[in-house]
């Protein structure tokens, strides 16, 4: 049995999960006057484009994942990881993992370590692994 979730806000797949024997897609619907053709970049890609036309070098392209390790993640945060993961992937540029760990009391490594067990799960790789609290000095 597969299970299909579309969730109006853009055109494209951004990316499907299989939890046991249930499929999610999370897919986005077509705005019914856009056609396959007229289809353009999101606000995001649009935003990049213009900075690598003007000066900015594709070399130079990161992009970030900034869980709070404060909990498990859930099916919110997969929009967020298959956005950034995906402009990475698009735009050939690393992803850094980066934890938001500046609330010590709710964060535990049993959240870190499932964090990255589940963005492997979806099939992403991250470039480093670093943490909010290792620049508390320079924030």
């Amino acid at each position: 049995m597969s299970l299909t979730y579309i969730f109006p806000i853009a055109a494209n797949i951004i990316g499907s999960i299989k939890l046991g024997e249930f499929s999610f897609v999370i897919s986005l619907l077509k705005n019914s006057a856009m056609t396959e053709d007229s289809k353009g970049l999101n606000f995001i890609e649009q935003i990049i484009e213009e900075d690598l036309s003007a000066s900015y070098e594709a070399s130079d392209l990161r992009f970030r994942f900034p869980p709070e390790p404060n909990g498990f993640l859930h099916i919110g945060h997969v929009k967020a990881i298959c956005l950034n993961f995906g402009l990475g992937k698009k735009y050939n540029a690393p992803v850094n993992l980066r934890f938001d760990d500046t609330n010590p009391t709710k964060e535990e490594t049993i959240y870190v370590e499932g964090i990255k067990r589940d963005i492997q799960w979806l099939g992403f790789e991250w470039d480093q692994v670093v943490f909010a609290s290792d620049y508390f000095d320079q924030l």
